[in-house]
């Protein structure tokens, strides 16, 4: 099986000002908080590297376990998910390193500006995955996937799905010994195929 590469420009990326507060909650921003919001959201966009490694693979379903080409997951939720479909595509996509050391940087120097702009790089990531998801799917699923650590997928398919990819080798990804992602603005997931 063939893994892929995928990026796109980061300016060409359609992030709007409500998904970057609607992960803080924010219904009704003052003028502050949205000219700040406003101000992360652009300097987000500018840092970011998006790119992402993906490959296509059959789907066989099997009781409660879902079987791919390179690897088996056991879920009952991801079956229901994939009912219907005989193939997939799973990635691992990120926006890379740059995002997390400026997340970090504002946090401690100042830290409303540190909550934004965490906010609008998980906005910027999101509006990747959504658009990759558009080009996996020829234009029917913007945001229809499902990754390890969602319902009862356990987090520690990570390990062997990155593996599979090489996602330390072609895009910078690695994982904590807690199956979390680095950096963390990284995405994995699966996607049925449309016939």
């Amino acid at each position: 099986m063939t893994h892929t590469m995928y990026t796109v420009s980061p300016q060409t990326l359609s992030v709007e000002i409500k998904d970057a507060l609607r992960y803080l909650s924010i219904k009704s921003p003052d003028e502050g908080t949205l000219a700040l919001a406003i101000e992360c959201i652009e300097e987000a966009k500018e840092i970011a590297v998006p790119k992402a490694v993906y490959v296509k693979s059959r789907v066989k379903i099997e009781g409660r376990r879902v079987i791919f080409d390179f690897m088996e997951m056991e879920s009952e939720n991801l079956v229901k998910f994939l009912d219907g479909y005989s193939e997939a595509y799973i990635f691992v996509a990120t926006i890379g390193i740059r995002a997390d050391m400026l997340v970090n940087r504002y946090l401690k120097s100042q830290p409303s500006k540190g909550v934004l702009f965490n906010a609008s790089c998980v906005a910027v990531i999101e509006s990747f995955c959504d658009r990759l998801n558009l080009f996996l799917t020829d234009g029917r699923y913007r945001e229809r996937r499902y990754s390890p650590g969602y319902g009862d997928l356990s987090i520690e398919y990570q390990k062997e799905l990155l593996k599979y990819l090489d996602a330390e080798r072609k895009i910078g990804v690695t994982l904590t010994e807690g199956s979390l992602m680095v950096p963390t603005k990284t995405v994995s997931a699966i996607i049925g195929i449309p016939e």
